[in-house]
């Protein structure tokens, strides 16, 4: 390749090499995107200003997995991190006076840990996850937006900008 460069001025030489960097750059950003935690909705696992190093290599998700994802409905323009608390097919429950959620009959969000949601902005429960979707969760239930309230809902997967590698 030396050779087939070695004729151009070192203005073009410069550019050739500033586009290959940049090219790589772009590939590495859309592949570990840097996601920044915005508000204490996730706290105490990642404060308010908190960058996160993701992953959009696996698209195979657990339950426990921090993700970075896109919001739906009134959130839908929005860069979310949450907790995935159910997958396709899992059964969810809330209850809207104490704040607990009910994951497949096993309590992933107790009385402490919880908060009491409005039931006008409470989702519709017991519900079933369908295909495609995912119920995510703030660790910080007493003020966390996620998929207990209408207003954000069930995440499509096709949302998600990718998986917790690294970040406090």
């Amino acid at each position: 390749m030396k050779k087939r460069i070695d004729h151009l001025p070192n203005w073009a030489k410069n550019l050739l090499w500033f586009a290959m960097w940049l090219i790589i750059f772009m590939i590495i950003r859309n592949l570990f995107p840097i996601l920044l935690v915005s508000g204490p909705s996730m706290e105490p696992t990642l404060h308010d200003g908190a960058f996160v190093l993701t992953s959009a290599l696996d698209e195979s998700y657990e339950r426990g997995d921090i993700i970075g994802c896109w919001g739906e409905n009134e959130y839908a323009d929005v860069r979310i991190v949450k907790r995935v608390a159910a997958l396709p097919g899992d059964e969810v429950n809330v209850i809207a006076e104490t704040g607990v959620v009910i994951v497949n009959g096993e309590v992933v969000v107790d009385e402490e840990h919880g908060a009491p949601v409005d039931p006008e902005q409470l989702a519709e429960f017991p519900m079933i996850i369908p295909e495609g979707k995912l119920f995510v969760l703030g660790d910080n239930a007493a003020v966390s937006a996620d998929s207990r309230i209408k207003d954000l809902g069930l995440i499509p997967m096709e949302n998600v900008i990718g998986v917790k590698l690294f970040g406090h």
